[in-house]
């Protein structure tokens, strides 16, 4: 009977730890520092095909900031370059003039009424409707 209870135990320690290990947060979004941002490309991908680009020279400054405001951390993981199961995302570009990691890359995209951000093996990240609307807008200019 104790055997009977230690393994018990043993199988409900196990599983909530394994259990716990599965609901780690987004990381931090890695974005270079604003000041070292030189400039910023959009492009509308439908279906992994690029159908648009466009490049933004002015206020990247504001644009990074404004993602850093408004990214809300998921339990969702990045396990690709690019979202999965969606038709539609956009992908930004930060060039940037620091060595590491140029161009840093963050896609943005709808999923069922909801907006994410994610950055590919970094995390996934919760925006708000406006500033999924502010990006799209940009390619109806």
């Amino acid at each position: 009977m104790k055997r009977k209870i230690a393994v018990g135990s043993v199988l409900l320690i196990l599983a909530l730890y394994l259990s716990a290990c599965g609901f780690q947060e987004a990381k931090t979004l890695l974005l270079p520092k604003s000041d070292k941002i030189e400039k910023m490309e959009l492009s509308l991908h439908y279906k992994d095909v690029m159908v648009n680009k466009i490049a933004i020279n002015s206020s990247p400054v504001e644009f990074v900031e404004s993602l850093i405001r408004d990214a809300r951390p998921t339990r969702r993981k990045s396990v690709n370059e690019q979202p999965t199961n969606v038709d539609r995302h956009i992908s930004i570009q930060l060039f940037h003039s620091e060595d590491l990691n140029n161009p840093v890359v963050i896609h943005l995209y709808a999923n069922n009424g909801d907006y994410y951000l994610e950055q590919p093996y970094q995390g996934i990240w919760k925006v708000s409707e406006k500033l999924y609307q502010d990006i799209t807008d940009r390619f109806r200019e």
